[in-house]
């Protein structure tokens, strides 16, 4: 059996939501981004991303702190932070129950995320 498909790579998505629980080892991201043409709608797709299983949880944690952090230092409600890449980690092999993935965000090192599964659905 094969590793899950990831049909959207997630490019350019602005992070909404970061919260990892890390008492259940799952992440979530809310993320939003403008569909394509940008300059003719102002219509805004949002997104769940649910990472569950996780095995490294102390790498996610301490993004999570740098995330807190950055809330903490702005007056804004949003960071503007946009994800770079959420991929299969190529240089680890992915199975079902045991995906490694890499998840890119701008401002925040790179995490390499060791888990079971993931969702991503839309947020209405």
């Amino acid at each position: 059996m094969a590793a899950p498909r990831i049909d959207d790579h997630l490019h350019d998505a602005v992070v909404e939501q970061f919260c990892f629980d890390a008492e259940r080892g799952r992440l979530t991201l809310v993320l939003w981004e403008k569909p394509e043409p940008l300059w003719q709608t102002n219509e805004v797709v949002r997104k769940r991303l649910v990472l569950s299983g996780i095995r490294n949880g102390a790498a996610v944690a301490a993004v999570q702190q740098l995330v807190e952090a950055a809330w903490r230092r702005t007056p804004d409600r949003e960071l503007g932070y946009r994800v770079d890449r959420f991929d299969f980690d190529p240089a680890l092999p992915s199975r079902p129950l045991d995906l490694h993935l890499r998840l890119a965000i701008d401002h925040l090192p790179p995490l390499r995320i060791h888990c079971a599964k993931f969702t991503m659905q839309p947020v209405e």
